[in-house]
């Protein structure tokens, strides 16, 4: 039997390098489905400034190995959340992810979506949280939520 939890913990330790953690510790760990992290850190690895990315690029950013990666971003291309670039090696968030976001977006305004992932941060950030957009040399508050409220 003590072969079996040292296994164990073997495990847990080499996954947690490379897989984000679960986002709430209250949460048993048991419930986390490592290999559905990697895919979302995979799509996490693309960004404004990072468009499009190569195999390389996305397995650095997303702290996996290449073959792992690979096969995550050809199981992404086939559900529709990733594309390949056509006359290159890069790869970019696909339509999928769109449909993603207009759900969200359409089931509520975006105040009443961000506000609960505000409440959540207020104890993490101290006074407050505040969601807002730059419009030149101005902010401009979407949504806030103060400590207490």
């Amino acid at each position: 039997m003590a072969k079996v939890e040292k296994r164990a913990l073997k495990r847990t330790s080499e996954t947690s390098a490379k897989t984000p953690e679960p986002k709430n510790p209250k949460n048993n760990p048991k419930n986390y489905v490592a290999s559905v992290g990697k895919a979302f850190a995979v799509l996490k690895s693309f960004t404004s400034e990072a468009f499009e990315l190569t195999l390389s690029e996305v397995a650095a950013r997303a702290d996996l190995d290449r073959g792992t990666t690979f096969r995550l971003i050809q199981t992404l291309i086939e559900l529709g959340y990733l594309q390949a670039v056509p006359q290159s090696r890069r790869f970019r968030l696909g339509v999928a992810c769109l449909d993603l976001g207009y759900t969200v977006l359409s089931h509520g305004s975006l105040r009443t979506i961000v506000e609960p992932m505000l409440r959540d941060l207020v104890p993490e950030a101290g006074d407050a949280a505040s969601l807002g957009m730059l419009d030149g040399g101005d902010v401009i508050y979407l949504a806030r939520v103060s400590a207490g409220l």
